[in-house]
């Protein structure tokens, strides 16, 4: 067998994830560039090479700040004030009106001849300040930015956690280390013997020997990987600035950051990225019903889906949808003698629910769904079961003058650290009843 990374999505694979195929598939896909041999040894050397190169540029960018910093001592650019006690350090904004404002004072303080922005030694911690030179504050990064006041970082971060909505329910994880591992029960049945993971208790007569019995477990392991974003802003656009600047930045980045997390919530490969829950070994799959028209959904999906729903995960579980899936349920009824049951409650008025609900749980639009009649088009899931990882200290964020210093543009870079999957491996064998696994991610198969 050949493993190989695929650089496209191939059948139900998506580009990026490791497979294991057999030489002739592995060399036609090869040939058709659809994906690569993985090599773990090259791998792991180029990125030594670029974690070296990085290193590198680093460097030059720091050796070329520190001489513009003598270069105006010479000239006899004044130096910034000494650091006193201010009530401004109580001040989440560090005494800024917001991220417009911040990026404005880093702007002109770096500018030869430019007025130092007092605020921004505030912003600085106590090593930061020894260590900046004379003459001109410069950054606090490898490239020469300034600290960003703690509470604008955050801001991205909640605003992520806003606007997406499978990721608003995940069990968040604060991680202050790169990986972090938790034992699991390895629990796949719920016959006797397997539950709790093999545990069993016996009745015994008066001086009868016990029987043991032991668990066994799995364990569940997350890994952050960094997430990024980048922006530049021109001189003449930092020269006036204008309030709007703050809403803006915050408000795009946040909502692609939570537009990609979630995406990977969904269908992620679980390669460097979060594993989706397409894509776990704890989903279930109801099959469609005999004959069942191609992009349509009848309520006997509905019923077998919330069947399969793992029954302590119910009172948590939440129904998303791709809108197309919408107008079908809304006539979606239950034959009741020559009436019918609604399956689905929309939202009743100005003081009724967001949401509609189906069996009295929320039903949610989102982008990421498929399109009526697909696998994913309607996802049942329990989202307090699946981890999210992510750094403690939350985004970071950092700004620069000196990454396209020539070019006279501002950069605004976006640091996050995250990795997510299901706290389950695999589906559960209840006790009695059919072989109808269960789990707390439900989908329906598609309809063709």
């Amino acid at each position: 067998m050949k493993r190989i990374r695929l650089l496209k999505d191939w059948e139900s694979y998506k580009a990026g994830a490791l497979l294991d195929v057999d030489p002739t598939t592995a060399s036609e896909m090869i040939d058709a560039k659809t994906a690569e041999l993985y090599d773990p040894e090259a791998e792991a050397k180029a990125q030594a090479e670029a974690e070296a190169q990085r290193k590198a540029e680093e460097e030059q960018i720091r050796r070329i700040v520190v001489e513009a910093v003598s270069d105006l001592q010479k000239s006899g650019n004044s130096t910034p004030p000494a650091k006193t006690h201010e009530r401004v350090e109580d001040d989440p904004k560090k005494g800024f009106k917001g991220l417009w404002d911040f990026a404005h004072a880093v702007r002109t303080s770096g500018l030869p001849g430019g007025d130092f922005d007092k605020r921004l030694l505030v912003v600085m911690d106590k090593e930061q300040r020894e260590k900046a030179p004379s003459g001109m504050n410069v950054g606090i990064d490898s490239e020469g930015g300034f600290l960003v006041p703690e509470e604008m970082s955050a801001q991205l971060m909640e605003k992520t956690f806003d606007e997406a909505q499978m990721l608003q329910r995940c069990t968040r994880i604060p991680m202050t280390t790169q990986t972090w591992k938790v034992n699991a029960i390895a629990e796949t049945s719920r016959a006797d013997g397997s539950r709790q993971g093999g545990v069993r208790v016996y009745r015994r007569a008066e001086a009868a020997q016990y029987t043991g019995s032991k668990t066994a477990f799995s364990q569940v392991k997350l890994e952050l990987e960094k997430l990024t974003g980048l922006a530049y802003e021109t001189d003449e656009a930092t020269k006036w600035p204008s309030p709007a600047i703050e809403p803006i930045l915050q408000t795009l980045f946040s909502r692609e950051f939570a537009f990609t997390i979630q995406e990977e919530l969904v269908r992620g490969t679980g390669a460097a990225q979060c594993l989706g829950v397409l894509n776990a070994g704890c989903l279930v799959t109801q099959a469609a019903e005999a004959a069942q028209a191609a992009s349509t959904i009848l309520a006997e999906n509905i019923i077998k889906m919330w069947s399969r729903m793992y029954a302590r995960s119910r009172r948590n579980a939440v129904w998303f949808i791709n809108q197309d899936i919408e107008p079908q349920l809304y006539t979606m009824t239950i034959a009741a003698g020559t009436a019918g049951i609604l399956v689905y409650m929309p939202p009743g008025g100005i003081s009724g629910a967001q949401y509609g609900t189906i069996f009295g749980r929320p039903v949610i639009p989102i982008e990421h769904c498929e399109t009526l009649g697909t696998v994913g088009d309607i996802i049942l899931a329990d989202m307090g079961e699946y981890l999210y990882g992510e750094e403690a200290s939350g985004a970071n964020y950092a700004t620069s003058i000196h990454l396209k210093f020539d070019y006279g543009e501002v950069a605004y870079r976006w640091t996050m650290w995250n990795d997510g999957r299901p706290w389950w491996h695999t589906t559960l064998t209840p006790y009695k009843g059919t072989s109808n696994t269960q789990s707390p991610f439900v989908v329906l198969a598609t309809r063709a």
